[in-house]
């Protein structure tokens, strides 16, 4: 089946320039390294639409919506997906020629057209780490007593915040920016207050998860060992460390994105899923990124199939029971 290829979509977003376009239907002016105007996708009075050059990206903090040139004709010119990349390939002067595209590849990109049509498109915007020294630097006992060394929570900025009780720790993107700040509640009936108290909170908006939380410290690690093992949380990647072997990460879910999988396959290495023992092998199988992962690489999961781990209810992690209990659930994973 033929279709417009990833190479020539990406020759159009390079030799357009997105604020010489959209600045022929919005007034923007230049605040920094962004530009703003009035939004033309809805009615506003004051100018809450960002266009950033960099990413080749607009956004509108008023009808949140955004994307790129393409989505911008498809959002304000009412075009549809392949009217709009004819008419920018005459912008650009690029040939609109369509080329055969491979069932793998298709279903790739049918995933990601999919997935952000759930999912805005988001912009993290990078914080500054002077917003860290809002949290006390301490020895946070709770988790030292569950088997995270001080030494490792350093390593991955672990702090507390005293006015919340909260351990809290940093999350960065790929690249090693720094996006937001996670907490965990140290009060032990969080879920008798009233209104109940969060167990997990995000200081910052999260946007599209297109990043594996320990990522950008630990993608050197991951090649040399060819293999990437995949935690629900950094707390587990944390334990894991302190077993001796770091080649984890978390995506901070039971639910891998599209924008994690092509991240994940792009390092063509061995996956190994270690999600907490609440996640059925049936419902880990069920998931379509899961299905478009195995096209590419070995897939592994962790079962716990003789409960070493306790009850489903207790959502244990693999980690969470010791060392030994981990070298046995990992000695014993399934291929799927």
């Amino acid at each position: 089946m033929k279709e417009y290829s990833d190479d020539l979509i990406e020759e159009i977003k390079e030799n357009i320039d997105i604020v010489d376009f959209i600045g022929e239907y919005v007034d923007l002016t230049r605040k920094g390294k962004e530009y703003f105007g009035k939004c033309p996708l809805h009615d506003e009075r004051t100018g809450s639409f960002s266009v950033t050059p960099s990413k080749n990206m607009y956004y509108c903090f008023g009808c949140k919506k955004g994307g790129d040139v393409i989505t911008f004709c498809q959002e304000h010119l009412n075009m549809s997906y392949e009217r709009a990349v004819s008419y920018l390939c005459g912008v650009a002067g690029l040939s609109d020629e369509k080329t055969e595209i491979s069932t793998t590849v298709r279903y790739l990109k049918k995933a990601a057209r999919k997935k952000k049509k759930q999912q805005l498109p988001v912009t993290h915007p990078i914080l500054d780490e002077k917003i860290l020294n809002d949290f006390e630097h301490r020895r946070i006992t709770k988790w030292i007593e569950e088997g995270i060394p001080q030494s490792i929570m350093e390593k991955y900025g672990v702090r507390y915040d005293k006015r919340a009780n909260r351990i809290v720790y940093p999350v960065y993107d790929n690249d090693g920016n720094l996006i937001n700040v996670k907490g965990r509640t140290l009060y032990d009936g969080y879920k008798d207050f009233d209104p109940p108290i969060p167990k997990y909170m995000n200081y910052y908006p999260v946007g599209d998860l297109d990043y594996l939380q320990g990522f950008c410290f630990k993608k050197d690690i991951i090649q040399q060992y060819k293999e990437i093992i995949i935690f629900e949380s950094l707390k587990s990647v944390m334990k894991l460390d302190s077993y001796g072997q770091p080649n984890s990460v978390s995506s901070e879910t039971s639910e891998l994105t599209i924008f994690q999988i092509k991240t994940i396959i792009s390092l063509h290495c061995d996956v190994v899923i270690a999600f907490d023992n609440d996640v059925s092998l049936e419902k880990i199988l069920e998931k379509e990124t899961i299905q478009l992962l195995m096209r590419f690489v070995n897939v592994y999961v962790v079962i716990d199939k003789n409960g070493l781990l306790g009850k489903v209810s207790d959502k244990n992690s693999p980690v969470d029971k010791g060392k030994d209990i981990w070298d046995r659930l990992y000695q014993t994973k399934i291929k799927l």
